[in-house]
């Protein structure tokens, strides 16, 4: 197995994060995010911007807040992989 490069992490955490708030909001809010998440709009703001690393911590802030596993906000688009295939 390849393994991604820091910047494609950063692309696909987005790409999942922006998926998520759309599904709940109905499109990208950064602001609802943040306050949702309980972090600064900076953070949400570098994020988005793929500027940031984000720790294992702040995964699982975010799935537990979107009621995801963590794993899944780092699971690229069009992975084959379900939900149910992970123990």
């Amino acid at each position: 197995m390849r393994r991604a490069t820091d910047s494609a992490v950063r692309a696909i955490l987005w790409h999942n994060v922006l998926l998520l708030m759309v599904a709940r909001y109905g499109g990208e809010h950064l602001t609802r995010f943040a306050a949702d998440c309980k972090v600064s709009p900076a953070t949400a703001a570098r994020i988005k911007e793929q500027r940031t690393s984000v720790g294992i911590d702040m995964l699982e802030t975010i799935a537990r807040e979107f009621r995801v596993q963590p794993w899944e906000l780092l699971r690229p688009p069009g992975d084959r992989h379900r939900r149910d295939d992970v123990n």
